[in-house]
């Protein structure tokens, strides 16, 4: 049988987005740099993982990143590493492989983070780096 698992970019973003606005912030969650630049953003990558009948373990880099102040530049990033690792048993929506909400997430590791890092396309903008494991279930059958 080919087992399948929902898109973590797309859990994660709507994960984030959903989780930062329950908590009066907005913010772009993406999963590429918005073409006009906002004062803050949150820029996804994922890595595959290891992959099992049971489970698949995809790394998650995450880059937040404020123009406005380096204070709340920090705080940002420290609440979104915050969230993406209290995502585990949380339920998510996934459509339409599944119709209803879900806790995709059975599990979730610290790698590392949030770190100062540079960006290529961005050199003069600061940005913090936190990268975690998501055990994320399959789809059920």
């Amino acid at each position: 049988d080919t087992v399948l698992f929902p898109p973590v970019q797309k859990l994660a973003r709507d994960f984030l987005t959903a989780q930062l606005t329950e908590r009066g912030k907005t913010m772009p969650v993406g999963t590429k740099n918005p073409k006009s630049m906002p004062a803050k953003w949150i820029r996804l990558e994922s890595q595959g993982g290891d992959r099992d009948l049971w489970e698949w373990r995809p790394m998650i880099n995450i880059h937040v990143y404020n123009r406005q102040d380096e204070v709340g530049h920090e705080e940002d990033s420290n609440l979104v590493h915050s969230l993406m690792l209290d995502a585990a048993g949380v339920d998510m929506l996934y459509l339409p492989g599944y119709p209803e909400p879900f806790k995709w997430v059975r599990k979730t590791q610290h790698i590392s983070g949030p770190s100062p890092v540079k960006d290529d396309e961005l050199p003069d903008l600061d940005i913090f780096r936190i990268v975690v494991i998501w055990h994320v279930l399959p789809i059920p059958t």
